[in-house]
């Protein structure tokens, strides 16, 4: 992703190449896999009351809304909804202007930048349809001595754009394996 970018003859600018399959697939099964967990949340556990112990002290389901930004920063702010939207849509016009300059034979790339445009529109059509987030995971550790300590919930949207992010970021600071050093 910081490599020099791929020349005429590897990339085709084509949206039915190889790269961009890949990417819609991967972004499909991100968000569908995120709505579909979404919706059972929605249909089994009741907001703010029922927790589910997955393993005890240290994770369990819930059911809660994020009317905020991550970890539910800005969640009091009417104004907020209106900053998500166009910021999640200007994120989505940067992700697809990010896969235009891949190379088509790439596999990583597209996947990575899937992830995290997968995961963007999957909390991006919970903003849209109901003003907020469903967040259903759970993790805490349950340890008296320390007073307790709780992650904010979150949910597979989540999950999606932080693998997607922690993957760019580390293909940018180490390249990928086969790359190699310019004599």
């Amino acid at each position: 992703m910081s490599e020099p970018g791929p020349s005429t003859d590897e990339k085709t600018g084509s949206w039915a190449s190889r790269k961009t399959a890949l990417f819609m697939g991967a972004a499909a099964l991100w968000l569908v896999v995120d709505q579909l967990t979404k919706l059972w949340i929605q249909d089994n556990l009741v907001l703010g009351r029922d927790r589910v112990p997955v393993i005890d002290g240290l994770f369990e389901l819930v059911h809660v809304e994020n009317t905020g930004a991550a970890f539910g920063m800005l969640s009091d702010q009417w104004w907020a909804m209106w900053l998500f939207i166009p910021f999640t849509v200007l994120a989505a016009l940067v992700l697809l202007s990010m896969l235009r300059d891949v190379a088509d034979q790439a596999i990583f790339e597209p996947l990575v930048l899937a992830s995290i445009f997968g995961g963007a529109l999957g909390n991006f059509v919970d903003r849209v349809r109901s003003q907020g987030v469903t967040d259903f995971l759970r993790v805490y550790l349950d340890a008296p001595a320390l007073g307790g300590i709780e992650w904010p919930s979150f949910n597979v949207a989540d999950i999606g754009i932080v693998v997607g992010v922690t993957l760019f970021i580390a293909h940018e600071l180490f390249g990928s394996p086969t790359q190699t050093e310019p004599s």
